[in-house]
């Protein structure tokens, strides 16, 4: 079912990636996670545009040391809302489960979030003050 009622996302983002979609917000299960423990997480994504291709997203772990720690590439809704789909003014909540590597060290990580197309491998540009060009990193996760 299509949803055209904005999310209440616990971190509100508002994000622009290129014309297609927009970041809304984030829910996090955690925000302290130990080595080999999994985050859970949901983005809320607000279509902008149509677009023909079905566009990937990247939610990563950079570390400390800016190595990544943990990476889950998918299609929105584990491949079943495809950005090829989406709807102008249309809302898709979005999960992630992401394992923390067992050697991350402790420290500030981020949360890396993005968009690309599988075939290029070109992203999306981002278009928000905190953001650079072509991937949100946002702050918030310790590693103990």
């Amino acid at each position: 079912p299509r949803q055209f009622e904005p999310p209440k996302p616990g971190l509100a983002l508002g994000v622009p990636y290129g014309d297609r979609a927009s970041l809304l917000g984030l829910d996090a299960s955690t925000n302290t996670l130990a080595p080999g423990e999994t985050l859970n997480a949901r983005l809320y994504w607000r279509a902008e545009a149509e677009s023909e291709l079905d566009y990937t997203v990247f939610f990563q772990l950079p570390g400390p040391d800016g190595r990544l720690y943990g990476q889950v590439d998918q299609q929105p809704g584990a491949g079943a809302y495809p950005t090829s789909g989406w709807l102008p003014g249309e809302y898709l909540s979005d999960d992630y489960s992401i394992t923390l590597a067992a050697e991350a060290p402790p420290g500030d990580y981020q949360i890396a979030i993005g968009l690309y197309d599988p075939q290029t491998g070109q992203r999306l540009p981002v278009t928000a003050g905190d953001c650079q060009p072509d991937v949100c990193l946002l702050p918030g996760l310790t590693v103990p």
